[in-house]
């Protein structure tokens, strides 16, 4: 069964940013529209910077964790294995894997998946075997593999996260990242129309090159086909 990524918005604050945008301008905070064009019109992010988001990231591998971490300008803490016992850990298994298991039986694809999936079970057998015998955690650790599911808090302004869409909203990111972007995106838009103005919010999920296979509950747009 794929394990999906699930995307917590821990804090979103922007009220600052009308405010620090009035400032640059000389002009009412409290005007219509301000921030929306000078986002749109003037391009100037650094407005941005005066809004803030937390955001818990979890059920992804190891694997994606480290992209994540690859962010500059960004704060992070990730679920430890050197605090956290992991023996009963999940895999998050990339589905290009996972289907090999719809080939027929005895068949060259379903014996490379039965191998992968007896392979997981034996560096979690390993594990138990090796916190039985006192071996440290840490040092336990360095033998799972990059499938081991984890948990991270991001933190960081909102241009590093409008940066951070643009980067990772893109054809060209590996499949779960790009997910983790689109979902984040999309909950900021729903809490504040300023991110319904990226570029990548009309792009990511009603593109075809671009597909995230989110379900219409997930998502409030409709692909577009004809593109």
């Amino acid at each position: 069964m794929t394990i999906e990524p699930v995307i917590t918005i821990l804090d979103f604050t922007t009220a600052a940013i009308p405010y620090a945008t009035a400032e640059c301008h000389g002009i009412d905070p409290k005007r219509p529209g301000l921030v929306n064009r000078v986002i749109k019109d003037k391009m100037h992010y650094a407005i941005l910077r005066h809004g803030f988001a937390s955001v818990r990231i979890s059920k992804i591998s190891r694997a994606c964790g480290r992209q994540l971490l690859r962010k500059a300008h960004a704060d992070y803490l990730e679920k430890s294995q050197r605090y956290c016992d992991i023996r009963d850990a999940a895999f998050v298994v990339p589905k290009a894997i996972e289907i090999l298991s719809g080939h027929p039986a005895d068949s060259a694809h379903e014996k490379l998946h039965d191998k992968v999936m007896a392979h997981l079970a034996e560096t979690r057998k390993l594990y138990a075997e090796l916190r039985e015998i006192g071996v440290l955690k840490e040092d336990a650790r360095d033998i799972m593999p990059e499938m081991t599911e984890t948990s991270i808090v991001m933190s960081g302004n909102m241009q590093m996260w409008w940066d951070f869409f643009t980067l990772r909203i893109d054809g060209k990111a590996q499949k779960q990242i790009r997910m983790i972007a689109v979902a984040i995106l999309y909950a900021f838009a729903r809490l504040n129309n300023i991110f319904k103005l990226h570029p990548k919010y009309e792009e990511c999920v009603c593109s075809p090159k671009i597909a995230c296979e989110f379900t219409s509950s997930e998502c409030d747009k409709t692909p577009d086909t004809g593109r």
